[in-house]
């Protein structure tokens, strides 16, 4: 039995699919008959599960870089500002231009900020981002499209010596913005950051629960990226409803080895004009969840591909999920723009293994969570429109100035008491006993109300919500950094006992953890 059921009681019933999923309006219906329900239910952690897995076999790890057959690299390096980057210690070659702030716009979002040693002796790459198990799956395309300095197509970044690799030549304007529906961005853009995943670098590892991984590490790429280019005068507007099979083939990808994620359009800030560029979203068709010889990874994510007659859906006129009930405390800290510091936090950001079990301050939790909602406000830089359905949960354990307990973090800067008490064990044990989560002093606990998303987005819901998981999760990760707080992300927990912790019901699953603490 579960922790959840222990605390809560049980609400299995005689049909498995419909375990941990009363309470929603929806049963019966779209989230009973969703791929991305199904999918959710099968990957979820239990112990009896794990440990009928078989053992992990570590000699089919793939490597996590990627061959370029070009000769011609275009090399980005010499316009970073630091020595490491470059490789050499002549001065940057030129810091204006576009290509110079593209160079820079890229490297802040996933490239190599260090080295690090791995276990075999080698090393290893530190990127901007965190990476579940450090395997990276998540490849970055940069499409040109009027770039002094570089010739119009499509080219593969390199992270770890700051390179475009050519994958052809060409004007793809307009095949991208029929691609992406004529987004209004399409029409300013200097070019296309496209995010793309590698499976097999975290499947090996993860299974079916990969995609999970592959998308929030994605999230966490598109936070940098929506965050650092406005230090460049860009704004980098994501456009999430795009034609998956007609982006694929301009990128000469199969869509099963390797499939896009997201489009993101870099507009010249002075012209990211918020009503110009916001487009609406579109609803997956409806399909019959059927199974098939592909992975049930796989399934999931061709039923959340978008086709040409995708139905245009309109935001819910809701902002969140309706408020618990519970006495109220309210957030004090403020961290506001990171503004020229930006640069030097992503830089330094590193997650954290290990805390010291000390507390921290009110201040900085309250900075924190603020930072992570604020991120998710401001149009048009919302990764999708899901981000409406997105809850966040704090398990305080040892925070000067806030009461132990579990919390619901407020969009209106507010938490309210969900629960009293010390929940130091039983959170620790639902993240499979991690030594960081033993030592932290808060959890935070990122969940969705999957069968509203589903409901007005279709299957493509699941990759939009935890792509907007993974962006609310890496700016919780710049603010922790900038403040001086530990950090680390965790996508490895038994599903149902992390929910029973924060009394949420079934079909709003847990997504992510990020968890904070002194260093």
């Amino acid at each position: 039995m579960s922790l959840r059921d222990r605390l809560f009681g049980s609400r299995s019933s005689g049909d498995p699919d419909r375990h941990d999923l009363r309470g929603s309006d929806l049963l019966g219906s779209d989230l009973l008959n969703s791929i991305a329900a199904r999918y959710h239910r099968r990957t979820k952690y239990t112990q009896e599960a794990l440990l009928a897995e078989s053992p992990l076999d570590v000699t089919k790890c793939p490597p996590n870089s990627t061959r370029f057959p070009s000769d011609r690299p275009v090399e980005l390096a010499p316009h970073l500002p630091y020595r490491f980057a470059r490789g050499a210690a002549d001065p940057p070659v030129s810091e204006d231009g576009p290509l110079a702030a593209i160079a820079r716009t890229l490297f802040f979002s996933y490239g190599a900020t260090g080295y690090g040693y791995s276990p075999d002796g080698g090393t290893r790459e530190l990127r901007a981002t965190p990476s579940s198990g450090g395997l990276h799956p998540i490849e970055l395309y940069f499409a040109s499209a009027g770039v002094d300095g570089l010739t119009d197509g499509v080219y593969r970044y390199e992270s770890g010596r700051s390179r475009l690799w050519p994958v052809f030549d060409g004007d793809l304007r307009a095949d991208i913005a029929a691609a992406c529906f004529d987004h209004p961005a399409n029409e300013r853009a200097l070019g296309w950051v496209i995010l793309t995943a590698r499976y097999e670098r975290v499947v090996w590892r993860f299974r079916d629960r990969a995609y999970r991984r592959v998308l929030l590490d994605a999230g966490h790429v598109i936070g940098n990226l929506v965050a650092y280019a406005k230090e460049e005068s860009l704004a980098a507007v994501p456009v999430g409803c795009f034609l998956d099979r007609r982006v694929n083939r301009l990128l000469f990808l199969d869509g099963d080895v390797e499939s896009t994620l997201m489009v993101c359009a870099l507009v010249p800030r002075a012209e990211a004009d918020a009503d110009a560029l916001v487009a609406p979203s579109r609803r997956a068709s409806d399909v019959t969840p059927e199974e098939d010889d592909r992975a049930l990874y796989l399934q999931l994510h061709r039923g959340s591909s978008l086709r040409a007659d995708a139905t245009i859906v309109s935001p819910s006129d809701r902002d969140a999920l309706p408020p618990r009930r519970g006495r109220s405390h309210r957030l004090t800290g403020e961290l506001g723009p990171l503004g020229g510091e930006l640069a030097s936090t992503i830089a330094r950001r590193r997650s954290t293994r290990a805390f010291s079990g000390g507390a921290i301050g009110a201040r900085a939790l309250g900075a924190i969570l603020d930072h992570g909602w604020q991120a998710v406000a401001a149009e048009p830089y919302r990764v999708t429109q899901a981000a409406e359905f997105l809850a966040m949960y704090v398990v305080v354990l040892n925070v000067d100035g806030v009461a132990p307990g579990v919390y619901e973090v407020r969009r209106d800067r507010r938490l309210i008491r969900v629960r009293k008490g010390d929940f130091h064990r039983e959170i620790t044990h639902a993240a499979l006993g991690q030594p960081v989560v033993e030592s932290a002093a808060a959890v935070v606990v990122h969940t969705a109300d999957l069968a509203g998303a589903v409901a007005r987005y279709g299957e493509r819901a699941y990759r939009a919500l935890h792509l907007d998981t993974g962006y609310v999760g890496q700016h919780l990760h710049l603010a922790a950094t900038h403040l001086g707080v530990g950090v680390s992300g965790v996508g490895g927990y038994y599903d149902d006992d992390v929910a029973g912790i924060v009394d949420v019901p079934g079909d709003q699953p847990v997504l992510y953890l990020t968890i904070l603490g002194e260093v």
